[in-house]
């Protein structure tokens, strides 16, 4: 099959030029299994990339199965993939020869589980074992999403599945996300450092002047080594801000420096500083074993200088570093360590990013009435704090999240709110929203429609058994109407004006004779036009 034209790419910040390779090898082997490894360290790119990579290959006449194995635990590939009928069916499909491929996500737990005696971990012994089954049950293309840190154990624990791969696909952030960029800064939890105004040659000229300043202090000796420090320390924010990947690697060394000049100063203030600035570029640049070793050593000084903000920011920084690793139970735990040194300290921004990271932990594994709780409270802060940014975040995350539930009305009116923010705001994120709405207004105007009609026949039912009761039981019970009327004098105290007239209307149409009692009590009621039309009809 040929590949069609590349259409719009529905998402920001992606490359388009890896989408289109993801796109064109699932078309060059459909029909047989091949293997592609993705690369991909932010669990919400990876899903923009294959929501965006399902919908147009579903323009394109191919189904793009997606396979989720956080917090689950199959013996095997195989035994996951007949569990799940999303993956299940889409294997019958390329059975049939209809165009279907497979994504896998959320694997990175069972190639990292505890190793059995032989060293590896269970997940990956199997896959290992039952490659060639697996090349014979999978008529289809799959691509295999995974961290940097789970690639490079899948090829240790199991190298034979592994060395099966057909092409590999690296999906890195180049700029900072609009919805999750964050205004707690400097946050690792952002996709790239925080951007600044210069422009690239204003920045490099600044590069410049601090080299030159480097140099001279370092000629001055031992009593610039404080000024060198600081130096250094802003050297490496320039380079943590370049855009390129290789260009915010060279932040690592000046930061370094940095690093062991405070520690030989004794500055212990400075040396905590210049760890968390070493973490969050080794974050930014997907290094996130040495990001997680400089977070927990500057927490650590940070907790015995009594400096809660710093302890309580890197606590939340570990917490962006499991998520990345999916290590989600341990991410849970940070961030519920990191919130109540937010709160005892008053920051309440930092309080609002915790509940939301929570949000955001508990939506991955599933705890979907615990990630809208958080979301709700993490909404409240961002209005009273007046963060429209992160409030039109979290609309986008919890309405998309509701939507994929089922609950279309509600999710997409809540999208729609994120929308609107994020034009108002004026970031280009705000077309991206825009899109994703457009391309589900058609099932939301009906799920609307259908609902609307739910709650109309919800609505009169009240009245329908009413009407029922009354015809049915004035003919055996003398005192039938007299119920029936303190029945409808409780339904008027709810205001149900319009429905009350079309009840009584319809018991006149049945032929029931109105008492004069019933007409006087409403002519007492709010209801004078629906009186006087009765009274209309019976001629009085």
């Amino acid at each position: 099959m040929t590949a069609p034209a590349l259409p719009a790419l529905p998402i920001d910040e992606t490359a388009p030029g890896e989408f289109e390779r993801l796109r064109r090898f699932v078309h060059y082997h459909l029909g047989r299994f091949a293997l592609g490894l993705v690369r991909v360290n932010d669990p919400q790119q990876r899903n923009n990339v294959l929501d965006a990579l399902a919908d147009a290959l579903r323009a394109e006449g191919v189904q793009l199965a997606r396979l989720d194995l956080s917090n689950r635990h199959p013996a095997s590939l195989r035994a996951a993939i007949q569990a799940e009928p999303e993956a299940a069916q889409a294997v019958a499909a390329a059975a049939r020869g209809e165009p279907a491929a497979l994504a896998i996500v959320g694997m990175e737990h069972l190639i990292e589980a505890e190793p059995r005696a032989d060293g590896r971990p269970a997940f990956a012994a199997a896959l290992n074992l039952e490659r060639e089954q697996l090349r014979a049950a999978l008529p289809l293309p799959v691509l295999l999403c995974l961290t940097d840190h789970a690639m490079d154990r899948l090829d240790l624990a199991a190298p034979d599945f592994f060395d099966w791969y057909s092409a590999v696909f690296n999906l890195r952030p180049a700029h900072p996300a609009a919805a999750g960029a964050e205004t707690l800064a400097p946050s690792p939890s952002e996709a790239s450092p925080p951007a600044d105004d210069l422009t690239p040659e204003a920045r490099a000229a600044r590069l410049d002047l601090l080299e030159e300043r480097r140099a001279e202090l370092m000629r001055q000796g031992a009593e610039a080594r404080p000024r060198l420090a600081q130096v250094l320390s802003e050297m490496g924010e320039m380079y943590a801000r370049w855009p390129e990947f290789h260009q915010r690697q060279l932040a690592v060394t000046p930061l370094r420096e940095a690093r062991d000049i405070y520690r030989e100063l004794g500055d212990r203030a400075g040396e905590a500083r210049a760890l968390e600035q070493l973490a969050n570029v080794n974050y930014w640049i997907d290094e996130y074993h040495w990001a997680r070793h400089g977070y927990e050593r500057a927490a650590r000084l940070y907790r015995e200088l009594g400096t809660r903000l710093g302890e309580a920011n890197c606590i939340r920084a570990l917490g962006d570093v499991h998520v990345q690793l999916a290590e989600y139970a341990a991410a849970r735990t940070k961030y519920e360590q990191a919130l109540p040194l937010y709160r005892e300290l008053g920051t309440r921004l930092g309080e609002a990013h915790c509940i939301r990271a929570l949000g955001d932990v508990h939506r991955v594994l599933a705890e979907y009435a615990s990630a809208r709780d958080r979301y709700e409270q993490a909404l409240a802060l961002y209005r009273e704090l007046g963060t429209r940014l992160d409030e039109a975040n979290v609309y986008w995350e919890l309405g998309r999240m509701e939507f994929r539930l089922g609950t279309i009305v509600e999710g997409y009116e809540t999208v729609r709110r994120a929308a609107q923010l994020y034009t108002a705001i004026g970031i280009p994120f705000a077309a991206t929203a825009q899109a994703w709405l457009a391309e589900h207004r058609a099932r939301y105007l009906a799920e609307k429609a259908e609902q609307e009609q739910r709650t109309q026949a919800q609505a009169i039912q009240p009245y329908r058994e009413l009407i029922e009761w009354v015809v049915e039981g004035s003919r055996n019970n003398p005192d039938a109407r007299q119920l029936a009327q303190a029945k409808i004098e409780a339904l008027r105290r709810e205001g149900h004006t319009a429905e009350l007239a079309e009840s009584l209307d319809r018991i006149l149409n049945k032929g029931m004779r109105v008492e004069k009692r019933l007409v006087q009590f409403l002519e007492n009621s709010e209801h004078v036009a629906v009186v006087r039309e009765i009274l209309r009809r019976l001629g009085m």
